[in-house]
């Protein structure tokens, strides 16, 4: 009975200690603000140049333009900060054509899928409204009159088409190829490649076919009035403005002008860059591939050009300005896409006088001024040379100090190289209107280049703005083959310092640090040779050259780890820093570089992480092979060691060690295998040896790689470095206070945890070395590492308070800030711990490919867990949103997802993107406030918003496309033109409506826009476009009523003027009595 008393105060006791537990467990847990209904995705801007632009159309009214692109992307411009991006819905069909309908805020595009849309761009984010999508016959160029509701539509196999715009119908109104050919001419005439009225008289179409056949079609009478033809293939034509003449391109490079009164022989024909051959005949030339007729009031036409000349390195990139008897060809940058002369009114029967012209180039958008000497070029607003060199990688900072900004801003604008060539004018595309801010906070975007400068952007407008460019190039010696060494691999920016840490592809880490004055100065440099566990006996080999290892290697007091240093003879590297004093711009000056050396005589691994720390005043640096730790402050290497020996005893793999002859020495192997390397004794120690037990491990894997086979180095095992964190934490179960740490996570899912011992006092800090050793904490994951993050019992993300930067800082640090010791965060996380009876006091979130830990700190136990079903991880950070953290991951099956910290509890699960895409997993990268960003293509960045508030904001933010304004009336035709020219005037409708008869079937389906818009279109957009257009007329017809009228008051009162003085003379010399 004794027993059960006591046993059941044991329970009670069991109980009343669990009790406290949960009640100590709820009163510390953190308090998740975060709901489900605060995300939501949506895209905000886009940066950048459309990449594979096909074609650009543009509003003469509206004074925007249109770019079409080879994935289905459109993108409106208008003054700097109006930019639009649109998408065709569930298509990547190419954009072939684009015409907008002149100041009624449309826009037709044409895609290579036979589809037909019309966009309504009186909204911030244009939507289709309808869309027609033809059957049987491919499109291949398509002709809006100005003003008019009628869309002509010509086809591959040479037939035009008539479409109704409002409605999108098809007219049964047909102009088959066989009626336009001649009767004797028994030849298919080919795909129609042109389409126009004429200017004077809109009841003539002229076709033109691509076997050089152009025909003039009468639309009442519905027969052809003129054929044009020539040998040649047709490429573009282009109208003079009077309606009497025309001008066609061909593929021989000759421009032929036509009279309409002669259609049988051409009024002229000119070879503009044809030369004499050795025969007399002029050499060929490549096709023209675009022509435009522009006449001025009082000057000379310009005829403007693409192609044709006779160099094959420069046909496709240059662009011929002919006025008079002046030829200028201006050389672009890369091939010429299509170009638009830019003028004030969109009648072609006018005067158009072009100002200047807009270059559609492959790789950018010049805007070249035909006011100007010369022909120089306007200085582009818009961002379009973000991919000058291809963009390698990109850190996305939201919320970042308001005076890094202006102080990169202030450097880049001295570093600015001027522009003679400039034109001195206003960028002349200056449509639309400013949207508002939706963001009080700067943003700034940081990139790196294949070129190996980086180049800081201002993100917190829709329009993106460079602010400095740094060119690490400079540093080291020309190369005269290639500059993929210099390629940017990974960046880090510490925005309280200022200090800017970069890895390259050639194996080199470069430090700067910010300063505002101009130096001179050497460049600290540091050589080492990463190795990795299965390299290790090629050391073996440097021994033999004469090479030893010095002693700069540090390693811990207990249980050290190798730390392989610099080498007393500098290895092959793959870049040379130049010797001597480098002259420094202001900006970011280089403090440090650490160069890997090559092994084997092949390059080094990539670098796969890197980190920086302004509190500690180290760099942290991982690739396949191992992890490096340099000290900036001495600028000397603190560790170089393999993965391997980060583990110690404690290395769970069964690594496959390699065969110890190099890579070349194996292909020349002996048959016999008595050949033996020399013994472990002779490989040299390094300073910070390793443990016995770990050197022992060592040995006998060297002595067994000696026996192995070639074929033991294939199923070799690599374990690679692939995230890295600075931070104060708890790194033994069961620790009192923080204590400064290198967490290191690798490529199978371990995550090590590494102590970094720092001097007590400031002055000792920049002389007595720092070390560093395994704290013997291992954590393990499936799948490779990404993210490491530290929050406090508050859940506030732990980050260490180090050097702050100050504007009279020169190039060298000073000691003050400098971290020595136990830090301040590690005092105060004590205290709290303290005072709160909970013993863990951290929580580290640690993030796999498969798998998301939060491990409570120090007691090392898993607090929650999440495992990817299906989708691995990406990319993933731990960001704020509404001043509270939460965890931000991209899966690799196109999905966003969001964690709330520390439960894990699912906020987010959005679909975005496609599966597979590389670039975006590559690039992706998450920020504060909700933000996000990647590359989506070679030359575009995509940003877009995680946040329901900031969504809700976005139509707000961007700018307005269309702008109502009068559209200029059309010329008057002039007396000898009514005199002697077609006085009926033409009925489209009464041509092509419902008259004409229904169109075949199956030839074109109508797929009308969602329901909502199509409702509100019924009597909306194009309503209010009709209701315009009436206005309009009604306007000119009350216009010329008015004029009319007061015609005929003027003639009135000049009669009675002329009366009144015909009675004065008769009874101005009679007398009164005579009268």
């Amino acid at each position: 009975m004794s027993r059960i008393k006591k046993l059941g105060k044991v329970i009670d006791g069991i109980r009343h200690s669990m009790t406290e537990t949960r009640q100590k467990t709820e009163s510390s847990e953190i308090v998740e603000t975060l709901q489900p209904i605060n995300f939501h995705v949506c895209e905000t801007v886009r940066y950048g140049f459309p990449y594979q632009p096909t074609t650009a159309a543009y509003d003469p009214v509206q004074n925007l333009i249109a770019i079409g692109t080879k994935s289905a992307v459109i993108r409106l411009f208008g003054q700097p900060g109006v930019d639009c991006c649109i998408k065709h819905p569930d298509t990547n069909a190419a954009v072939l054509q684009l015409l907008f309908l002149a100041n009624e805020g449309a826009l037709i595009s044409v895609s290579s899928n036979d589809n037909i849309h019309l966009w309504n761009i009186r909204q911030k984010k244009p939507e289709i409204v309808h869309s027609l999508r033809f059957e049987k016959e491919k499109i291949s160029f398509c002709h809006l009159p100005v003003q008019c509701k009628w869309l002509y539509v010509g086809t591959e196999r040479g037939n035009v088409h008539i479409v109704n715009i409002e409605c999108f119908q098809l007219s049964g109104y047909v102009i088959n190829w066989n009626r336009a050919i001649d009767i004797s001419d028994k030849k298919h005439p080919g795909a129609v490649v042109h389409l126009s009225d004429n200017p004077a008289d809109p009841g003539k179409l002229l076709i033109g076919f691509e076997s050089g056949l152009i025909v003039a079609w009468d639309l009442k009478s519905r027969q052809v009035e003129a054929r044009f033809s020539y040998a040649e293939g047709l490429t573009c034509i282009s109208w003079h403005h009077e309606g009497k003449q025309f001008l066609s391109a061909h593929i021989d490079g000759s421009l032929v002008t036509w009279n309409l009164r002669t259609p049988g022989k051409p009024h002229s024909i000119q070879l503009p860059h044809a030369r004499d051959g050795p025969e007399g005949r002029p050499e060929s030339c490549f096709p023209i591939a675009k022509v435009a007729w522009r006449t001025v009031r009082n000057g000379e036409a310009f005829v403007i050009f693409s192609g044709g000349l006779a160099n094959p390195a420069t046909a496709a990139s240059s662009l011929t300005v002919m006025r008079g008897k002046s030829v200028s060809v201006l050389d672009m940058a890369s091939a010429i896409v299509d170009f638009i002369p830019l003028c004030d009114t969109p009648h072609v029967a006018d005067f158009q006088a072009p100002y200047a012209v807009a270059v559609l180039l492959e790789k950018g958008l010049v805007v070249v001024d035909l006011t100007s000497a010369g022909y120089p070029c306007f200085e582009n607003p818009y961002a379009m040379d973000v991919h000058e060199s291809p963009v390698t990688c990109c850190r996305y900072l939201a919320d970042c100090p308001p005076d890094l900004i202006p102080a990169l801003y202030s450097v880049g604008a001295k570093a600015k190289p001027s522009h003679a060539a400039r034109s001195s004018g206003q960028w002349p595309i200056k449509g639309g209107k400013w949207g508002v801010s939706a963001c009080s906070y700067p943003e700034m975007l940081v990139t790196g280049h294949a070129d190996g400068s980086v180049k800081f952007w201002d993100a917190s407008a829709v329009m993106l703005q460079v602010l400095y460019t740094l060119k690490t190039g400079k540093l080291f010696e020309r190369r005269t083959t290639t500059d993929e060494p210099l390629a940017i691999s990974r960046l880090v920016l510490c925005q309280d310092s200022r200090v800017l840490v970069v890895a390259a592809a050639g194996g080199h880490v470069v430090v700067f640090r910010f300063c505002q004055h101009e130096a001179t100065a050497d460049v600290s440099v540091v050589h080492t040779t990463l190795l990795s566990e299965l390299d290790e006996h090629a050391s073996a080999d440097a021994h033999d050259a004469g090479r030893t290892r010095s002693s700069q290697g540090v390693s811990g007091d207990k249980g050290g780890v190798q730390g392989q240093a610099a080498l007393s003879h500098d290895p092959k590297t793959s870049v040379q820093v130049r010797a001597g004093a480098h002259k420094l711009a202001p900006g970011y000056q280089a403090d440090l570089v650490c160069l890997l050396g090559w092994v084997d005589d092949e390059p080094p691994a990539p670098v796969s992480s890197l980190a920086y720390s302004s509190a500690y005043g180290t760099v942290a640096f991982g690739n396949d092979n191992g992890l490096v730790v340099l000290d900036c402050l001495q600028k000397t290497l603190l560790l170089c060691v393999s993965t391997a020996d980060l583990y110690g005893t404690q290395d769970p793999h069964a690594r496959t060690p390699r065969t110890p002859l190099s890579r070349k020495e194996q292909d020349s192997r002996h048959a016999s295998d008595g050949a033996k390397t020399p013994p472990s004794e002779q490989r040299p120690t390094p300073a910070g040896a390793l443990e016995p037990s770990a050197a022992s491990r060592l040995d006998k894997d060297a002595a067994f790689s000696r026996s192995s086979s070639v074929s033991s180095t294939e199923t070799a095992f690599r374990e690679a470095v692939v995230a890295l964190a600075f931070v104060d934490a708890y790194t033994k179960r069961h620790d009192e206070r923080t204590t400064p740490s290198l967490w290191v996570g690798t490529s199978v899912g371990a995550l090590l945890v590494l102590d970094i011992q720092l001097p007590t006092t400031a002055d000792a800090r920049l002389q007595q070395p720092v070390m560093v050793s395994p704290s013997g904490s291992i954590f393990r994951l499936r799948g490779a590492l990404l993210t490491v993050a530290l929050l406090d019992c508050s859940g506030h993300l732990v980050h260490s308070t180090g050097d702050k930067w100050k504007a009279d800082q020169r190039r060298c640090p000073s000691a003050e800030p400098v971290r020595a010791g136990t830090s301040k965060a590690s005092r105060t996380a004590s205290q709290s711990g303290e005072a709160n009876s909970d013993p863990d006091r951290q929580m580290a979130v640690v993030v796999s490919e498969q798998q998301v830990r939060v491990i409570s700190l120090p007691s090392h136990t898993a607090r929650f867990k999440a495992d990817m079903a299906a989708d691995g991880i990406a990319r993933a950070d731990v960001v704020t949103l509404k001043d509270t953290l939460c965890l931000a991951c991209l899966l690799t099956g196109a999905r966003l997802l969001v964690y709330s910290l520390p439960s894990l509890r699912t906020l987010l699960d959005a679909d975005y993107g496609s599966a597979g895409d590389v670039r975006m997993a590559r690039t992706f990268c998450f920020s504060n406030k909700g933000h996000a960003l990647y590359l989506c293509s070679p030359s575009e960045l995509q940003k877009l918003t995680l946040s329901a508030d900031m969504a809700k904001e976005v139509t707000d933010m961007l700018g307005e496309l269309f702008i109502p304004c009068d559209t200029p009336e059309a010329p008057k035709p002039s007396f000898f033109r009514n005199l002697f020219g077609s006085s009926a005037v033409l009925d489209r409708e009464e041509l092509f409506g419902d008259s004409s008869g229904k169109a075949l079937r199956m030839t074109a389906t109508h797929i009308p826009g969602p329901a909502s818009l199509t409702e509100r279109q019924t009597t909306g957009t194009l309503s209010e476009i009709g209701r315009a257009r009436e206005a309009v007329d009604e306007r000119g017809h009350r216009l010329g009523e008015l004029d009319d009228r007061t015609q005929r008051m003027r003639d009135n009162a000049e009669q009675f003027q002329s009366n009144s003085r015909a009675l004065a003379d008769k009874y101005k010399n009679k007398k009164w009595y005579q009268l």
